[in-house]
């Protein structure tokens, strides 16, 4: 009887441990997954191309990775690390797919700006972001990979904490301030702002054809004297979250 306690009990282990793996992720021949959830694949020899997962979020770093051309001319071609940041649902089979460059020429051009998409194969969206870490110039003997990526998740942190902070002490002050007496300087700040919205409002006419729309979420137009960066700080109020983080990737790879 306690053998079959601790059979029944090891069955249960075994059932409950597959069903906590029962997402996976995979890629084609021509890419290999470098690091799930900061963790190196450990493969030198050969690539790894499937991963099992559970449900909830995940990071996989993949880059595309392919030996081109004849056998007597051929040469292996890699593309920078791409991270993607999946948040995988129950039962979710994700693959990535992507085209598969036969010239040498055209595999160095795909490695430059590697394209792909990622599937269910039980159908539904795949709920993900991604970014290319940035090429970094000079001979590379190695690189700590991780490294740059927790320099990147930093920068985001902070970059979206000081947006968060400066609309809210905007919202704050436009809540706060009290109307006062019209001066110079006073007017010269309203009639900038008023020109930056004007600016913003006739561009977003004239590539639409039609009347600017109004706002859809309440935007606090920024005050000083710098029409560029208050364009910049209203469309980035005006924008939702998934345009803001995208735009923060871009910001962090000008650098």
């Amino acid at each position: 009887m306690r053998f079959l306690g601790k059979t029944v009990t090891l069955t249960f282990a075994c059932i409950a441990s597959f069903n906590a793996l029962a997402a996976s992720f995979s890629t084609p021949t021509h890419f290999e997954i470098m690091y799930v959830d900061k963790q190196s694949t450990g493969t030198f020899s050969l690539s790894k191309t499937d991963a099992d997962l559970t449900t909830g979020p995940h990071q996989i770093v993949v880059r595309y990775s392919d030996n081109v051309g004849s056998n007597s001319n051929s040469e292996i071609i890699k593309s920078q690390p791409i991270v993607i940041n999946l948040n995988v649902k129950e039962n979710q089979d994700i693959v990535l797919s992507a085209k598969q460059p036969r010239s040498i020429s055209k595999a160095k051009k795909f490695a430059d700006k590697p394209t792909f998409s990622l599937k269910s194969k039980n159908g539904g969206a795949v709920d993900s972001t991604h970014y290319v870490l940035p090429l970094k110039s000079g001979m590379q003997f190695s690189r700590d990979y991780l490294e740059e990526i927790a320099a990147i998740e930093a920068t985001q942190a902070n970059t979206t904490a000081a947006a968060v902070a400066t609309t809210s002490t905007a919202v704050a002050a436009s809540n706060t301030v009290k109307a006062e007496p019209t001066t110079t300087a006073s007017t010269s700040t309203t009639n900038t702002a008023a020109a930056a919205t004007a600016v913003v409002a006739t561009t977003a006419a004239v590539a639409s054809n039609e009347p600017a729309a109004a706002p859809e979420v309440d935007v606090v137009m920024p005050s000083g004297d710098n029409t560029e960066l208050q364009m910049l700080q209203f469309w980035y109020q005006r924008s939702d979250a998934a345009t803001r983080k995208a735009f923060q990737i871009w910001v962090i790879q000008q650098q």
